[in-house]
């Protein structure tokens, strides 16, 4: 098998691997170990967020895979390396794999018509970060309207 560094990730060119079975085996012993199930415990919902958020960065950014969704790890040009330019679809879809399966059905639906990890991660953000800076400021807001007897929480 011939060995390529694709942005910092030692990756085994998918090309060289000629059989489509070989294929498929490689990428369900990488969502194995990457873990749809074990790595995180928190599935994105409307009231958890900030959790859920925590979560991912954490296990993308260990498994070198955060660059997908933050755009640094950018696509490679199918015109000058159509072999870098394939691997890089599909670690990227490994990685949309992780964020879907981090998703619960209200979640789920929100990402349908995206195509790449970083498109969903945005759309993610975009949508349920302002749910929970919303639910903060409402907390924080309880918190200071709260008395014990005739006086506030605070004094």
């Amino acid at each position: 098998m011939i060995y390529k560094t694709l942005h910092g990730i030692r990756a085994i060119r998918l090309t060289s691997i000629r059989s489509y079975g070989l294929r498929k085996l490689f990428f369900n012993s990488l969502l194995q170990h990457h873990g749809s199930h074990g790595y995180y415990s928190v599935k994105l919902s409307s009231t958890n967020f900030l959790l859920w958020h925590s979560q991912l960065i954490s296990l993308l950014q260990c498994q070198k895979l955060y660059g997908y969704v933050d755009g640094s790890t950018p696509m490679p040009s199918a015109a000058t390396d159509l072999a870098a330019h394939n691997i890089w679809k599909q670690f990227d879809q490994l990685v949309m794999s992780l964020l879907l399966s981090s998703l619960i059905e209200e979640a789920l639906s929100i990402t349908i018509d995206f195509t790449t990890s970083r498109d969903v991660w945005n759309s993610l953000e975009t949508t349920f970060s302002q749910k929970s800076k919303v639910c903060e400021i409402q907390i924080k807001d309880e918190l200071h309207l709260m008395k014990h007897g005739s006086c506030s929480i605070f004094e």
